[in-house]
C-alpha cells in the first residue's frame, strides 16, 4: 500500500498567469519603457499589459479580494505585512517597509494575473481610484483603464503616478471565481506564459 502526503508545498496547478507591475520609470534592463504595467514570465521575458490602455477592454480589477499591507525587499525577496482589513492600517514594520497592495485580476477574462507591489506611485494611483469605487455596493468588480500619468516631485528625484478610472462594473469573470475557490496562498513567483500570450 503506497501512502502519500501533502502539505501545501509548490503548487503547479496554479492559475495564476503572472504578476503585473507597474514601471514608473522604465525597467533596468530596459525591456519596459516607463510609464507601462508588465507581467514578467518565467522564462525573463517582459509583456507590456496593453488591455488597461484600451478603453473598450481595461482590466477587471478583484476590490473584494484585495489587500494591503507593507512591503520591504530583504534577503534576495520580498517581505510582507498584510493587514487584517481594507480600512486599517497596521503600524510601520520598519523604516525600509512601503505601503503595498496585492489585487488579483483578470485580463481579457482568461488570463489571472496579480497585482502586488509597494510604491508612492502605486498607492497614489490606487489612492485616487479609491473615490470611484469606495462606496460600491453592487457586489460587481471595476473595469480599470490607465488614461494616462502625473509626475509627484521630491526633494530628491521624481516618479510617475498611473492615473486609473473605472469604465464600468461588472459582474466577477470565472477566471477570478477560480482563483477565488483555489483558496491557496499565493506567493510572488513568475510565471511561464507561452509566448504569444496577449496582455
Amino acid at each position: 500500500m503506497n501512502f502519500e502526503i501533502s502539505f501545501g508545498e509548490t503548487n503547479n496547478d496554479s492559475i495564476i498567469d503572472g504578476f503585473m507591475s507597474w514601471s514608473a520609470r522604465g525597467t533596468q534592463d530596459g525591456n519596459i519603457a516607463a510609464k507601462n504595467f508588465f507581467i514578467k514570465t518565467n522564462d525573463g521575458d517582459k509583456v507590456i499589459v496593453n488591455a488597461i490602455k484600451d478603453k473598450k477592454k481595461g482590466v477587471v480589477m478583484d476590490i473584494y479580494n484585495m489587500q494591503t499591507g507593507w512591503q520591504r525587499f530583504a534577503d534576495g525577496g520580498s517581505d510582507w505585512v498584510m493587514n487584517d482589513d481594507l480600512k486599517h492600517w497596521k503600524p510601520k514594520p520598519g523604516e525600509d517597509y512601503k505601503q503595498g497592495i496585492s489585487i488579483p485580476c483578470s485580463i481579457n477574462n482568461d488570463k489571472l494575473v496579480i497585482w502586488k507591489q509597494a510604491g508612492v506611485a502605486v498607492i497614489e494611483g490606487f489612492k485616487a481610484l479609491t473615490q470611484s469605487i469606495n462606496g460600491n455596493d453592487t457586489g460587481k468588480l471595476p473595469v480599470v483603464v490607465m488614461t494616462g500619468t502625473t509626475e509627484m516631485k521630491f526633494k530628491v528625484g521624481s516618479t510617475n503616478i498611473p492615473k486609473l478610472s473605472v469604465i464600468d462594473w461588472v459582474d466577477r469573470p470565472f477566471i477570478l471565481e477560480a482563483e477565488q475557490d483555489k483558496d491557496v496562498a499565493v506567493e510572488e513567483e513568475t510565471v511561464e506564459l507561452p509566448a504569444n500570450s496577449e496582455f
